[in-house]
């Protein structure tokens, strides 16, 4: 995993000719957004009760989770937002979040959907081209596409299928039966899963140096979210819960 992982951060240096002309208002937005789709979609009111039969094993999980992140993952994705400007971090980003877009296109369709399959589609082509290989949010920028975010476990949502016993993988964090399966839909649909096969390590090595980026331009977002909670474990739990569930129903 080293190799793949150094590879990436050499390559991030090459890649900030590409990306000096990215705004640094596009992670302050982004940033906005993830808070909110929690913190705006969890209401301790909501009536609902998430099914939690693997809560004692969930709870351990969610603390070797809780402290990977706050011992290793954050204080490294400090020193990497201190010696990597914000540009190309966000460059690297972008690519990455076009490099999905087969998956949404693909959900999006599955959930009977072809306007927004088509806008993703296009969104896709100007970000690849006009944005040379999606550093950019052209298509955002200069077109006003949106992003139609659908994935598989939404997809099994829409059509009727519970999301199951909640659950809470190490280094992946919270999701439930249903979601699960879904990634191995998306994985399935994903083009990295067939760029990163060779050499070994590579897949796992790109996830790493992801995490490493998308951390960096979220700093004190998850400490945020969790200074208010008298229990984290249940904060999380049901506003993932929530928020999956507000995402099915669009």
């Amino acid at each position: 995993m080293r190799h793949p992982i150094l590879a990436a951060l050499a390559g991030i240096g090459i890649l900030f000719g590409l990306t000096n002309g990215l705004r640094a208002e596009d992670a302050d937005a982004d940033r906005d957004l993830d808070l909110a789709s929690i913190e705006g979609e969890y209401d301790d009111t909501a009536g609902f009760a998430a099914f939690d039969p693997l809560a004692p094993y969930n709870r351990v999980v969610h603390g070797f989770n809780d402290r990977l992140y706050l011992w290793v993952l954050d204080p490294l994705a400090r020193g990497y937002a201190w010696a990597i400007p914000e540009a190309p971090r966000r460059g690297v980003d972008n690519f990455f979040e076009n490099l999905g877009a087969p998956v949404r296109v693909c959900n999006n369709l599955f959930q009977l959907k072809p306007f927004q399959a088509g806008r993703e589609l296009a969104r896709f082509a100007n970000n690849t081209t006009f944005g040379v290989l999606g550093f950019s949010r052209a298509a955002e920028k200069h077109f006003g596409l949106a992003k139609y975010d659908e994935d598989f476990g939404q997809t099994l949502g829409v059509c009727g299928l519970g999301g199951g016993p909640y659950v809470v993988w190490p280094f992946l964090g919270p999701s439930n039966l249903r979601d699960t399966v879904g990634l191995v839909g998306d994985a399935l649909l994903s083009p990295t899963t067939y760029l990163t096969q060779d050499p070994p390590g590579l897949g796992p090595g790109l996830f790493a140096g992801r995490s490493l980026n998308s951390a960096s331009l979220r700093l004190g977002d998850y400490q945020e979210m969790k200074k208010g909670a008298l229990d984290p474990y249940l904060f999380f739990r049901d506003a993932y819960t929530q928020n999956r569930a507000s995402h099915i129903e669009k």
